[in-house]
């Protein structure tokens, strides 16, 4: 069995899937209203009455946890119910956080994986560590930082990141990418404490993640790939060379500041040269010392603002 066929196949499945229309039912998602005295199974009910297949009820209990939970770490008492050495009633902790509409990510992996279960579709919470500070590149991650959650659809576990994906109280938009996102993608910045839950068909070592730059959603979106950068980390003599796959025409701009100072930011002297399959980025450092290196991209004669694809630590001297 050509393992290369099965793999593309079922990725081209699953685009045809999420390419259907979910305008009515991200809508009924974010407009859905339940009175406080609700319990979670209450919620779940008026959220899938839309929805026809089990994709559908997963996009409509998603889009649901990212509209109305928003991240707030100022009040939130740490738990570990993984670890607990006591049992915790999740159910009870999972009502608390949809009434009050705020927490952090075990909360928010809390809450969707009692929803997802509620509703009847396999569900799992999965703690990892990820690269979520443009600092992280490159760098070790030295302990457990994150949850996020996995569903069983079409005789897969799939990938979902509800705090990521959060509109955070409607100050940024929905980001859907974290809906399903394709494995050999997520890992890019989120690793599984177990790697039997990478899913892909190498997967990565702990070792191998910590060197990774910040690679941004972006960066795959806009069409790069569908491999990223494997290296976060230059040692350089005021010369960086980095190349980046894509086959479109690109624009770039290179953003820079001293590592940890970002509002000292400014752009970087770079030229770029294109290649058949992407561009070969030289960057010139000046100055000597560590720097965050942020790179943008979008579409050439796209008048919509750069995005950040990513970030890389660079660190300077003669």
């Amino acid at each position: 069995m050509n393992w290369y066929l099965v793999v593309g196949s079922w990725l081209a499945g699953l685009h045809i899937a999420l390419a259907q229309p979910f305008t009515a039912l991200d809508h009924h998602a974010q407009t859905t209203a339940f009175e406080r005295s609700d319990d979670l199974s209450a919620l779940v009910k008026k959220l899938i009455i839309p929805a026809q297949t089990d994709l559908e009820k997963a996009r409509v209990l998603f889009v649901w946890t990212a509209t109305n939970i928003h991240y707030n770490d100022s009040q939130v008492k740490p738990y570990q119910y993984g670890f607990a050495e006591k049992s915790v009633d999740t159910l009870a902790l999972a009502t608390r956080i949809m009434r009050q509409k705020w927490g952090v990510c075990t909360d928010f992996s809390l809450l969707l994986y009692q929803l997802l279960r509620t509703a009847g579709l396999p569900a799992r919470i999965i703690s990892g560590y990820a690269k979520g500070h443009p600092d992280q590149a490159g760098t070790p991650i030295r302990a457990i930082n994150h949850q996020w959650n996995m569903v069983f659809l079409d005789g897969r576990w799939h990938h979902l990141d509800a705090t990521w994906a959060s509109t955070n109280n409607g100050t940024r938009p929905l980001n859907m990418y974290y809906f399903l996102t394709p494995p050999n993608q997520f890992m890019a910045n989120h690793l599984p404490a177990n790697p039997a839950d990478q899913h892909v068909e190498k997967p990565l070592t702990k070792t191998e993640f910590d060197t990774l730059p910040r690679v941004y959603d972006d960066y795959f979106t806009l069409g790069f790939g569908p491999d990223f950068p494997r290296k976060g980390l230059f040692q350089i003599k005021r010369t960086l060379q980095l190349f980046v796959a894509n086959p479109a025409k690109m624009e770039f701009v290179v953003l820079a500041h001293r590592y940890g100072q970002p509002k000292n930011e400014r752009t970087f002297y770079y030229s770029t040269y294109r290649q058949k399959t992407g561009y070969d980025l030289a960057m010139q450092v000046f100055r000597d010392g560590v720097y965050s290196v942020h790179i943008l991209s979008r579409p050439k004669g796209d008048l919509n603002e750069h995005k950040l694809v990513l970030t890389l630590t660079v660190i300077s001297s003669r």
